[in-house]
C-alpha cells in the first residue's frame, strides 16, 4: 500500500517562491536567504540545523525516524541581519 499524496497549499508554495526570489542573494553569499529558510521552517514547528559547511539541514520524523536535534537556526546574526 503506498502512502496518501501529500495536500499541497499551491497559494503558500507561490508566496514563499516570491519572497525567495525578491531576497538579493549574490554569488557566495546566501546568509538572508539561510535566514528565510530557517524563520520558515521553524514557523512551520520543523527544527533546522546549520552544518560546519554552511548548509542549513532539516528533517521530520517519520516511522522508524526520530524527531531531529539541534539548535535551531532562525535567530539573527549580525551578518545575517537586514
Amino acid at each position: 500500500m503506498s502512502p496518501a499524496p501529500l495536500p499541497l497549499d499551491l497559494d503558500y508554495l507561490r508566496q514563499v517562491l516570491v519572497e525567495l526570489l525578491e531576497i538579493p542573494s549574490p554569488a557566495g553569499r546566501t546568509d538572508h536567504i539561510q535566514q528565510y529558510v530557517g524563520e520558515r521552517l521553524a514557523a512551520l514547528g520543523i527544527g533546522s540545523t546549520l552544518t560546519r559547511r554552511g548548509a542549513l539541514s532539516a528533517s521530520l520524523p517519520g516511522p522508524g525516524r526520530p524527531a531531529p536535534t539541534g539548535r535551531s537556526w532562525c535567530t539573527p546574526t549580525p551578518s545575517a541581519a537586514w
